[in-house]
């Protein structure tokens, strides 16, 4: 989970409640270098199955998760290892395979470990699979055991549901007295993304969740409604997430409060007290959000007028200045208002780049003059909304001269940036020239961590222009000895070439990851402590404790905060793109992503390096698809209060 956006792959949410155990301890030492290099080593991990120890069987459970290699162990196809929750996590990291499905059809039969087949045989079973799950709908419902997750998870590997069985199915079970069960439709019809036809079931839903305080169900279903485009007309409801005491509810609100503007202009007046709310994030979503309302020439003088004197008095500071700013940049720009022509001198460079990306005319001539005096750590805004340009302006030597500057540059970022965004028009005019700074760009930075993405941008650029081109940039990653974006790239052979250097680095790891409990992390705001989770990710422990005592972390900022989601820091570089100059691998386990949670960020499988996060709030689709490694023990209001730019003095380990 980079700054760039989130690695998504096959969502699974783990449904048992039996809890989980610890698996990995000092003891394992060649099962985590079997780990660490993805040795695949089926000696050592048969020796691990056939042990009587039920940590030494998860811990190879684990280890066939991580690694994706269940093809080399056929005879895990045994009821034996089913009671292990580890074991569904194993065969759910598989790609989709006929045996499996069958394995679990069969313990779905005989009534067996029923709940979980059901939720795996998804990532496995065919369309035929799956209607007979709808035929037997009555039978799991008796037994507490919902369909929505299932469904959702066919869904996404291309096998729909009829509608009418798709409705009636998430109907039922978004009312269902079953809170899992409802709880689980919830959140898969807030993946599955606009469906105003349960509008009306949502909203008697979110009412019922607010009166329960159960808040999980209330930000999910609150989010359904923002990503339907519907207004929550109920006045009293908009009072009630407005005002509610837990700032994740007031965060959503200030996602969804102005949907019914303009039809309830005063809606404008008990805005301000979300825009100057206590918790920065609140306040921050607040500006954010007021940019996607359309108002009149008159009301938005009004609106100009009132906001902006809350800057200008700072009344809002910092990253609520900027985006208010940018809102206010965005929205005057509907209406042909001259505020940023008339206010942007006022404000630092950095609300200047951000906001210029909602300029409607005179884009291009307003960045090339903020190009002289552009700082290192704006290039990431100037592009940003320099990749915004359409029209004409992109046939302009200008333009062709800030890519080709950008694109020569030595900016990991700034390629990842410009490769994701240009133009089909720009490339198709332009691809030729381009060709040569691509091929020197990959030649000479394959072999760097911290290019992963930026090389995956340049390489998927080409494949949508010339699949020969790209075929050549493809010899060259695959000759460097960069194995995480050869892994991202699919073309990496298992097991990795040991090095002295990976040697030395897995000693170094695997000797800190059992030493410590705890981190004590000392920010500009205030400490959180978490507890370290080595019995389930010793290898991301090991690697956090290493770089923790090297001070690697002192003094970075958090660069990555998305509102009631997480707070991201781990990058010395303050970009979102940098890496400790390595990667590890991924560590899966059926440990959920809750509130407090921390865990490793990913641009891909086996991606890992120094960037971590801490979660806001609960998060599904974030289970076992990425390396939970921690949990917070105290300090969930100070994790709650980080804003970007906001930075770790140190980290201390107990």
């Amino acid at each position: 989970m980079r700054s760039k956006g989130l690695f998504f792959v096959t969502l699974f949410t783990l449904l048992s409640v039996k809890p989980v155990s610890a698996q990995f301890g000092v003891a394992d030492s060649l099962l985590l270098n079997n780990n660490f290099f993805r040795l695949s080593n089926k000696s050592i991990i048969s020796k691990y199955l056939a042990s009587n120890s039920s940590d030494s069987i998860k811990a190879a459970l684990l280890s066939i998760a991580s690694a994706g290699t269940f093809n080399l162990f056929p005879q895990l196809l045994d009821k034996q290892f089913c009671r292990y929750s580890e074991f569904f996590l194993a065969i759910d990291k598989q790609a989709p395979d006929t045996a499996i499905a069958n394995f679990l059809s069969r313990l779905i039969a005989e009534n067996i470990y029923k709940r979980q087949a059901i939720n795996s045989i998804a990532n496995h079973g065919d369309s035929l699979t799956m209607m007979n799950l709808l035929k037997s709908r009555a039978d799991f419902k008796a037994d507490g055991i919902g369909l929505s997750i299932p469904l959702f998870n066919f869904s996404k590997r291309g096998i729909k549901t009829p509608e009418k069985d798709f409705r009636s199915v998430y109907r039922d079970e978004l009312t269902s007295d079953d809170s899992l069960m409802k709880f689980n439709a919830i959140f898969a019809l807030y993946r599955i993304g606009p469906d105003t036809s349960y509008h009306q079931i949502i909203t008697e839903e979110l009412t019922k969740a607010l009166k329960e305080q159960n808040l999980n169900a209330a930000l999910y279903l609150l989010g359904i409604i923002r990503k339907s485009g519907k207004s929550l007309y109920d006045e009293q409801l908009l009072e009630a997430i407005r005002l509610h005491n837990d700032w994740r509810i007031r965060c959503e609100a200030a996602k969804i409060f102005l949907s019914v503007y303009p039809s309830n202009r005063g809606i404008i007046t008990d805005f301000l007290s979300l825009l100057l709310d206590s918790n920065p994030n609140v306040a921050v979503q607040a500006a954010t959000s007021l940019r996607n309302i359309d108002p009149n020439k008159e009301d938005l003088e009004n609106i100009i007028k009132i906001f902006s004197s809350l800057m200008f008095d700072n009344k809002v500071e910092g990253n609520t200045a900027q985006e208010l700013f940018i809102s206010l940049t965005a929205l005057s720009q509907k209406n042909g208002n001259s505020f940023f022509i008339e206010e942007h001198n006022k404000f630092p460079s950095s609300y200047r780049l951000k906001a210029a990306a909602h300029l409607t005319s005179g884009k291009l001539a307003f960045l090339i003059e903020e190009l002289p005096a552009l700082k290192p750590a704006d290039i990431i805004s100037f592009l940003n909304s320099f990749m915004t340009i359409e029209g004409n302006e992109i046939n302009s030597p200008l333009y062709f001269a800030v890519v080709t500057k950008f694109l020569s540059s030595d900016s990991a970022p700034a390629l990842s940036i410009i490769a994701d965004s240009l133009p089909e028009q720009f490339l198709d005019n332009h691809f030729s020239e381009l060709q040569p700074i691509i091929i020197d760009q990959v030649f000479d930075n394959a072999g760097d961590v911290d290019y992963v993405e930026a090389i995956m941008s340049l390489y998927n650029m080409a494949l949508k222009k010339d699949s020969v081109f790209a075929g050549e940039l493809k010899k060259i990653i695959a000759g460097s000895g960069n194995s995480a974006l050869k892994n991202v790239l699919g073309i990496l052979q298992y097991p990795v070439s040991k090095s002295q250097e990976r040697d030395t680095l897995f000693a170094d790891i695997f000797y800190n990851a059992f030493r410590y409990k705890t981190a004590k992390v000392h920010t500009n705001k205030g400490f959180f402590t978490f507890e370290l989770l080595p019995e389930y990710a010793p290898i991301s422990v090991g690697n956090f404790c290493r770089l923790t005592l090297s001070g690697y972390f002192n003094e970075n900022i958090f660069h990555r905060v998305v509102p009631n989601f997480v707070i991201q820091t781990g990058d010395s570089q303050g970009t979102g793109w940098g890496s400790p100059g390595y990667s590890i691998v991924s560590e899966f386990s059926p440990l959920a992503f809750d509130r407090g949670s921390v865990g490793m960020a990913s641009a891909g499988k086996d991606t890992e390096g120094s960037q971590w996060f801490v979660m806001h709030g609960y998060y599904p689709h974030l289970n076992s698809n990425y390396t939970n490694f921690g949990k917070i023990i105290t300090g969930q209001n100070i994790v709650d209060i980080i804003e970007e730019s906001d930075r770790i003095i140190k980290i201390e380990l107990f």
